[in-house]
């Protein structure tokens, strides 16, 4: 057995502020299997199905600093519901990361 040791579990994540809200978001670095998990990838990369490219935003997003209001202590969870509240701008946005992203990792 190889002295190599691989482990699956840590993922890089890389951070980028969105261009009109300019909140900070940290995304991981990488797709695995788990975030396809019932996706047709090429239907995403295509602009063919918005609700899976949001979905997969969800699970592709790791933290974010946005927040429901001034007063809260904790930022919004990442979920659907918060993406399709983003201006349309850094959806816009969000959405040809995620088309690089899979173009990228096709590529290999």
């Amino acid at each position: 057995m190889s002295e190599n040791k691989v482990v699956l579990a840590n993922r890089t994540t890389r951070k980028f502020n969105l261009p009109e809200s300019k909140a900070e978001v940290e995304t991981y670095a990488s797709i695995i299997a788990q975030d396809l998990g019932g996706f047709d990838a090429k239907k995403i990369e295509e602009g063919d199905n918005i609700g899976d490219a949001v979905k997969l935003l969800s699970r592709l997003i790791k933290s974010w600093n946005i927040y429901e209001s001034k007063d809260a202590e904790e930022p919004r969870k990442v979920n659907e519901e918060s993406i399709n509240l983003l201006p349309i701008k850094d959806l816009t946005f969000l959405f040809r990361e995620l088309k690089s992203f899979i173009a990228d990792e096709k590529k290999g």
